[in-house]
């Protein structure tokens, strides 16, 4: 049988034909290598990739021969073998099949396969038996703690899986993408939605029809927070006192003029805002070049002591020996409607280098800010030669000036800072224009979503001119927190 192709091609072309006809001869043979061409090919058998075949299967896949435009399968039920029809998709770049079979397989039955290459079909594949399913066990997730913002869910299970389920809150989700890692064990399924704070994640694992039992269900919490653990916008609404015991007299002619004299104080009440415009945003990071940018801005309005009736408001602040925060926003709207002097400022404020990057609790940023605030009155004032002549119930008293200082953005006192700075305030005459200004606050919390803040504020012009000290201290209110302040739910974000 050896020597057939060459008696063949002898028989045709002999040697004295090869000399008088070679070209014919030449043309003979191409056609005879051509002709069995395709029968070589055709048999290279497909390779089935997802053995072993388990009961209750219903995929097959495997890699085929490039060229081949179909592929078969057959299947041996006891003495029985049927072909089936099952849907097949060809991937010919890549050479791999993807079959999806009409009914899973059952244990005991045998799997054959072939594949079709230029019109000839190669040999059938031995037979692969389909074997019992393993017993599937409850994955376990290992990128726990599960946190607000997370898309990706990792875990291990059991050899044989071939999918995931994944259900929040008891109901089942539709997942994005889904990688299974069979030799270790081990899969990463993609969520269309990030998690929210407060939701229940439970996962199973499957193979055909077949599925594991639930994993116990684990809760959304909030991401652990180092170096900064401020929000992009942070809004708060405050209520207080300002004592001004060791203010300069036109600065109590100005904000107090029925004082007489010794300690003084006012109501105060107001808005604060900051928001960052640009900066580093993750919750985690280790950089000593902070690099954020934030626009801020505060309106304080102060009520003169006079105002206050305090047999009628035993509850006001300003009313206690001891202050305790206030339930509701009574006192605030008092203070805003009988205000006599309305401070307000804005302004950007750069921070560039962080202390303790990393850290979970007393990390600062060092910044520079340029602020812009002015002072006005309801009432009329006292003139004097110690007062700016800007310093009238028709005209803003200006007040700017630019600074450099330190915020601390973790931790219990986070939100506190100290600043130097220089600049203008029309309050003071002469050298309105070249005052220095030192501002501590200090703030931590007492309750959810009450701080409490006692602040210092010195404008001096480090010479023989008046100078000012004022103490504030009072509490600021997150009121989307407060219970009946406000307060809207939303419902995308359980447990918020």
């Amino acid at each position: 049988m050896r020597r057939q192709p060459f008696l063949l091609m002898k028989n045709s072309c002999g040697v004295s034909g090869v000399h008088r006809h070679s070209v014919t001869c030449l043309l003979r043979v191409f056609l005879f290598v051509v002709g069995i061409a395709p029968a070589t090919l055709a048999q290279d058998k497909p390779a089935l990739t997802n053995a072993p075949l388990r009961q209750g299967d219903t995929v097959l896949t495997g890699k085929i021969k490039k060229g081949a435009t179909a592929v078969e399968v057959q299947i041996k039920t006891d003495s029985t073998t049927e072909k089936v029809a099952p849907h097949v998709d060809l991937d010919s770049p890549n050479a791999t099949f993807r079959i999806t079979l009409i009914n899973s397989l059952k244990r005991g039955q045998k799997v054959q396969l072939r594949q079709n290459v230029d019109g000839a079909w190669s040999d059938w594949t031995d037979e692969l038996e389909v074997q019992a399913s393993p017993t599937l066990e409850a994955p376990v997730l290992t990128n726990t703690p599960l946190t607000r913002g997370v898309k990706f869910l990792k875990g291990s299970g059991t050899a044989g899986a071939t999918g995931i389920e994944v259900q929040i809150d008891s109901a089942p989700i539709v997942l994005a993408a889904v990688q299974l890692d069979a030799k270790q064990d081990t899969f990463q399924v993609q969520l269309t939605r990030e998690l929210q704070k407060g939701q229940q994640v439970t996962v199973r694992q499957v193979r055909g029809t077949a599925a594991s039992p639930w994993s116990a269900p684990l809760q959304v919490i909030e991401p652990e927070c180092t170096s900064d653990c401020r929000k992009d916008l942070e809004a708060t609404f405050h209520v207080g006192a300002v004592l001004d015991t060791f203010a300069g007299s036109q600065v109590q002619k100005f904000v107090n003029p029925e004082a007489s004299g010794g300690i003084q104080w006012r109501g105060s009440a107001g808005a604060d805002f900051e928001y960052r415009a640009w900066g580093n945003l993750k919750k985690k990071q280790k950089s000593y070049f902070a690099n954020s940018m934030w626009v801020y801005g505060e309106s304080d309005y102060g009520a003169r002591s006079a105002q206050f009736d305090c047999t009628k408001n035993t509850t006001f602040l300003n009313c206690q020996t001891v202050p305790v925060p206030p339930a509701t926003g009574e006192e605030f709207f008092f203070i805003v409607r009988n205000a006599s002097t309305l401070e307000g400022f804005g302004g950007l404020r750069w921070e560039f280098l962080a202390l303790r990057p990393g850290e979970k609790k007393l990390s600062v940023n060092i910044y520079a800010n340029a602020q812009a605030g002015f002072l006005t009155i309801s009432l009329p004032t006292t003139t004097s030669t110690t007062t700016s002549a800007t310093s009238n119930p028709t005209n803003f008293a200006q007040m700017h000036h630019i600074g450099l200082g330190g915020i601390i953005t973790n931790g219990y006192f986070q939100g506190s800072y100290f600043e130097l700075g220089h600049g203008r305030t029309d309050l003071f005459r002469p050298n309105s224009h070249d005052r220095w200004k030192f501002d501590s606050f200090l703030t931590f919390p007492v309750k959810r979503a009450i701080n409490f803040y006692i602040q210092l504020f010195v404008d001096s012009d480090l010479g023989n001119a008046s100078d000012s000290v004022q103490t504030y201290f009072g509490f600021d209110l997150n009121l989307k927190d407060i219970p009946g302040w406000f307060q809207i739910k939303d419902k995308n974000q359980p447990g918020e």
